[in-house]
């Protein structure tokens, strides 16, 4: 049951309500002042909220929106007096936090409303199931939002150094180091890859896959959710998103329609299939389990062409390119770097990760100049520049 707060404006919210009202799966409540939505969410533990025009401009509202960020608010009612304000307006409030907006046109049309609410519940991360680790995830990230304008700032280096906040090994990070943190709403990142402008991230609890724009400050575009599958990797290849789920011990090739089909599925060479990655050529996948990467020719069979033993303790990440293999220890917070050379696997380098805010990579991608990690543990995106990664092995 899908619960939607609805705060009464006197005039449309009437016909929001008995709209929603209509569809068995929906419970609506409609409340009386924007005082008492704030009051009632916590109690209620809504999946969507609906404001009036007139309270999204309040102080309440956003407040709302900033404790609850992972709750779906929308805005409806008059936006404006021609096309153009509406458009002017409707911006204004997305960018604003708001998740969508009714003006009185689509307040009309009961085929469009139901569509729009539909669409925010099924992309939405406040399910009921998982409503309060959301709000755990966004209370860990009010807390913290000081430091990490602390870290961001020209002062890094004296604020670590005085805090004792350092690198393995004695590397230290200055402000032109430090790296650029994204914080996500769900917190179980188990996979990341860059496809141009799209970051395509997986979370295995919430069985879900999710699409950032970079160009957004890694905006939420879309969310796929497969209630039978868990995902601890994802990569892009050959037009296709593949992932891996070692509960079913399986590859998945995906169409990237509107629901991410599974066009075709392969077993896993071991257990506990912890990541992939595609550098152009061939597949590769990391087993957790064997601690050991194998090459996959992309046909039919996904036949493996060579398997390599790791030296790694407990490798989570996997990133390759047109020219190396990228290997992540969350155990010792290490990064390798291979070249694969006629098929032979030689480590060319040895990295030391940054260990801000004690994060443990649980995967990563990459392009030209960064890398990007994600944490499980604390439920961020790093984007780190390669150029100032420190070699405690090797380098260029």
């Amino acid at each position: 049951m899908d619960r939607i707060l609805i705060l009464d404006d006197g005039n449309y919210a009437s016909r929001l309500e008995g709209i929603l009202n209509e569809i068995e799966e929906y419970e609506v409540k409609k409340v009386k002042s924007l005082e008492e939505i704030y009051e009632l969410v916590e109690k209620l533990k809504p999946q969507m909220i609906l404001l009036d025009v007139k309270s999204s401009k309040k102080h309440l509202a956003k407040k709302i929106i900033k404790i609850y960020s992972f709750v779906p608010v929308g805005v409806y009612g008059d936006f404006g007096k021609n096309q153009k304000q509406v458009n002017r307006m409707t911006k204004k409030l997305i960018n604003s936090g708001f998740v969508d907006c009714f003006d009185a046109q689509c307040i009309l049309n009961k085929e469009l409303i139901v569509s729009k609410v539909k669409k925010i519940l099924l992309e939405g991360l406040a399910k009921e199931e998982i409503w309060q680790k959301q709000k755990n995830i966004s209370n860990f990230d009010l807390r913290t939002n000081f430091y990490r304008k602390i870290f961001a700032s020209g002062f890094t280096l004296c604020i670590l150094l005085a805090a004792g906040f350092i690198f393995k090994d004695n590397i230290f990070v200055d402000s032109m180091t430090s790296p650029k943190v994204y914080s996500v709403q769900y917190r179980n990142l188990s996979g990341l890859v860059l496809d141009k402008d799209i970051l395509w991230t997986c979370d295995w609890q919430t069985q879900s896959i999710y699409k950032h724009l970079t160009r957004a400050n890694l905006k939420i575009e879309r969310v796929f959710t497969f209630p039978e599958m868990r995902f601890s990797g994802i990569t892009f290849a050959e037009g296709y998103i593949w992932t891996l789920d070692p509960w079913q011990k399986k590859i998945y090739k995906h169409i990237i329609d509107d629901r991410l089909s599974v066009l075709e599925e392969y077993a896993t060479p071991g257990p506990n299939p912890i990541a992939i990655a595609y550098n152009g050529n061939y597949l590769f996948t990391c087993d957790n389990a064997l601690n050991k990467i194998f090459v996959h020719k992309i046909d039919n069979k996904l036949t493996i062409l060579k398997e390599y033993s790791l030296p790694l303790v407990n490798p989570a990440g996997l990133f390759a390119d047109r020219r190396y293999i990228w290997l992540v220890d969350s155990q010792t917070n290490r990064l390798y770097r291979y070249i694969l050379s006629d098929f032979e696997l030689v480590v060319d380098s040895i990295f030391v990760l940054p260990t801000i805010d004690e994060f443990k990579v649980s995967s990563l991608t990459g392009d030209k100049k960064y890398l990007w990690l994600a944490s499980e543990k604390t439920g961020k995106i790093y984007r780190y520049p390669k150029e100032f990664l420190e070699p405690i092995k090797g380098g260029d």
